[in-house]
């Protein structure tokens, strides 16, 4: 479940921003918005992306009793654990891009 969770749209980008610290969700959704490659992602995404998240036990959504109640998310010690280890696999790609750049090329020259 937990691999499946990283190859999906949203929940690296959410680990890594939470990463910075904790986040209410209408400030978590803009930034996502702002670093998102592809379309802002919706308020009904990113709290099921949430609550996933915080079944895993990656992260911790606190209430603050107040009108209306302020919630707001931050990753657990073991979401910063997953958060190093995405980053560290960022990493990997990163530091190979040109090896796998020239893979690519040399596959789709083989292709015609």
């Amino acid at each position: 479940m937990i691999f499946g969770l990283l190859g999906d749209r949203w929940t690296t980008l959410i680990l890594l921003v939470l990463g910075m610290g904790t986040w209410r969700h209408a400030e978590l959704r803009r930034v996502l918005g702002r670093l998102g490659a592809e379309e802002k992602i919706s308020q009904r995404v990113l709290t099921l992306k949430l609550r996933t998240l915080e079944r895993e036990g990656l992260v911790m959504r606190r209430v603050v009793d107040s009108v209306p109640p302020k919630v707001s998310y931050a990753l657990t010690p073991l979401g910063a654990d997953l958060r190093q280890e995405a980053e560290r696999l960022i990493g990997w790609v990163n530091s190979r891009a040109v090896a796998i750049r020239a893979a690519r090329e040399a596959f789709d020259r083989s292709e015609d």
